[in-house]
C-alpha cells in the first residue's frame, strides 16, 4: 500500500487514507518490533516527494538496509521452502 504522506506543493505531512491508517493502528496494537518500537514505523518508508530530490540518486537512500537504490528491484525473489 502507498500514500503520498505529504502535500506535493508544500511538503506538509498528510495522514494516510482511513483504511491504511486503521491498518497501521491495528499493527501497533497487536505487535511490536524486537526492540519494542511501533510496527508502523518499521514498515513505513518515506521516499522523497519530488523526482529531482538528491536522495533519489544516493545509494541506499530509498531502501533502508541496502547498499543500492535498485538492489531490491534487481535481487532474485526469496526461495520458497
Amino acid at each position: 500500500m502507498t500514500h503520498s504522506g505529504a502535500d506535493e506543493y508544500s511538503g506538509q505531512e498528510r495522514p494516510p487514507a482511513v483504511p491504511l491508517g486503521e491498518l497501521l493502528d491495528a499493527l501497533d496494537e497487536t505487535a511490536r518490533t524486537p526492540d519494542g518500537d511501533a510496527v508502523s514505523r518499521a514498515v513505513t518508508v518515506r521516499h522523497p516527494l519530488q523526482p529531482f530530490d538528491r536522495r533519489n540518486a544516493e545509494p541506499g537512500a530509498l531502501v533502508p538496509g541496502t547498499d543500492s537504490a535498485t538492489s531490491t528491484a534487481t535481487a532474485p525473489p526469496p526461495a520458497r521452502g
